[in-house]
């Protein structure tokens, strides 16, 4: 089987719609053959019942509850608080534009291009969210299905979704809560042993 070469690029919705000529002139100067455009969508009223959140904005209580916890117990980065709570789910804003996001896909469609939809998962900009509660989960599994079938898009990148933010020092060790120690026994580890070393 051959493998297919993709040259590929993020956007934005509003960099799609308000340089309309942007992606043809990359496909035909450096050969783009793919746009991962960052999710802008609306959350349905189905989607929003699978939201962890307690409404918009979360409360403090929810939000707490839902991140990634360090080696003390502590929630991982409040800097994305604000963030989070303006959310109607883990990354998904409450703003979203099915029309727009859909115009931009067009754009997109016209240009020959290949599509995927960016989406978050666990990790969201400094944020973390627990990758083991089953609430972010089974959010994470509605809002990719949605995704999948409601949008002219030829693929989704969820490549946050392989692990959490491992790539950074203070996720390494992250998450210890409880829902991650039982994770982590049903897959043989001792957490108590690995947070103790």
């Amino acid at each position: 089987m051959e493998k297919k070469r993709r040259v590929g690029v993020y956007l934005s919705v509003s960099v799609v719609l308000n340089n309309p000529d942007y992606v043809e002139v990359l496909r035909d100067e450096i050969g783009l053959n793919l746009a991962v455009l960052g999710f802008a969508g609306q959350a349905s009223e189905a989607l929003r019942g699978k939201s962890p959140f307690d409404g918009v904005p979360l409360s403090e209580e929810c939000l707490l509850g839902l991140l990634a916890r360090d080696l003390n117990g502590d929630p991982l980065d409040p800097r994305e608080y604000d963030t989070a709570r303006s959310g109607v789910g883990p990354s998904v804003g409450a703003g979203g534009d099915d029309q727009t996001l859909n115009r931009a896909i067009e754009v997109l469609r016209r240009a020959g291009v290949e599509i995927w939809l960016g989406l978050g998962s666990w990790t969201g900009s400094s944020l973390m969210y627990c990758p083991s509660k089953d609430r972010v989960n089974d959010w994470y599994e509605a809002l990719y299905l949605h995704c999948a079938t409601q949008y002219d898009v030829d693929g989704l990148d969820i490549s946050h979704a392989r692990f959490p933010k491992c790539a950074e020092w203070r996720g390494v060790q992250a998450c210890t809560c409880a829902d991650c120690a039982r994770s982590a026994a049903d897959m043989g580890y001792d957490m108590e042993e690995m947070t103790a070393a």
